[in-house]
Order: structure tokens, then sequence, then C-alpha cells
């Protein structure tokens, strides 16, 4: 009983974290050569990010998709590194397209249009990016744990953005 107690309390308090004390710093973007940034994926092994890119129209099945390879500051080592057929990117660490864990229950999720909040259980979804005026969506995001750097693809603005989660 005094388990459970202990940790209902641990719970609550997580819960009662302030989400609305989380923001985004900018650290980097990419130039605006990547063609319709579809999704990142961090590599913890070798440090560099992948970046899926469309290459084109959404909707074609062109074949003329690639994957961008770069360092962990944005740095593009190589804009072609894959080509051919649009490649899915799977992280084995649980993400699922737009929606990235951080830790305490709580998530980053986007919804494509480029409102990138923060939410979690029992926490009300806060907006901690929003540029739908500007036309620039936030698409599959990627996340570097250890540095708490939000990756966010801009599909149609051709580059990705690096962000700090701070506290």
């Amino acid at each position: 009983m005094k388990l459970n107690r202990l940790f209902l309390s641990a719970l609550f308090a997580v819960m009662l974290f302030s989400a609305t004390g989380q923001t985004l710093v900018p650290l980097w973007e990419t130039e605006k050569i990547l063609q319709v940034p579809e999704s990142v994926l961090y590599d913890r092994v070798t440090q560099n990010i992948y970046v899926s890119c469309i290459n084109g129209n959404p909707s074609a099945k062109d074949g003329n998709g690639y994957i961008a390879r770069l360092d962990k500051n944005g740095k593009i080592l190589k804009l072609k590194w894959i080509t051919g057929e649009k490649k899915a990117l799977v992280e084995a660490g649980g993400m699922i397209d737009g929606l990235i864990p951080v830790g305490n229950l709580r998530f980053i999720i986007s919804d494509w249009k480029g409102k990138v909040q923060l939410t979690g259980i029992n926490i009300p979804p806060v907006v901690l990016r929003n540029t739908t005026n500007e036309k620039i969506n936030a698409a599959d995001l990627g996340y570097i744990s250890k540095e708490r750097t939000l990756l966010i693809p801009t599909f149609f603005d051709n580059r990705v953005a690096a962000f700090k989660l701070t506290e």
C-alpha cells in the first residue's frame, strides 16, 4: 500500500510539472537545398542525421527521392547519400510519425501544418513553435535525447531546423 501511495505521489508530481516552462531555442538550420525533407533520424553511433527527401511532388511515385546525410551541427555531409525509391526511416527508439517521447510521460508532437507542441498525460498541449501562418510545415520530427535537440524537417521550405528543448 505504501509503495502504491509513493508511486501515485510521484506520478501526480510529474503530471503537475508545468509544461509552460518548456521552450525551444534555435540552434541551426540547413541551407534551403534539401528537396522536400519529410523525416529525420539521428544515429547515436555515427552521430549523423539522416533526412528523407521526397524531391518533387509528394504524391508522385517517380523514384527520385533521396536520403541526405548531415552532421549533428546541420552541415550537409552528402546531399544525395542514398538515391532511388522513397526510403522509410524508422527509429528503433519508438518514434512514430510526428511523436517524440522526451521523458517524464511527456511527448512532442507535430501536426504537419507547422505546429509543434509539448503534451503528456494530464498535460494540455503547449505550443512550442507554430509556423502555420508562414506556411512552413513541421513534418516527421527527430530528437537527439542526450542533447535535448529537436530536429524539424520543414517539408516545402526545403531545410531542417534544430532547436534545444529547455526547461
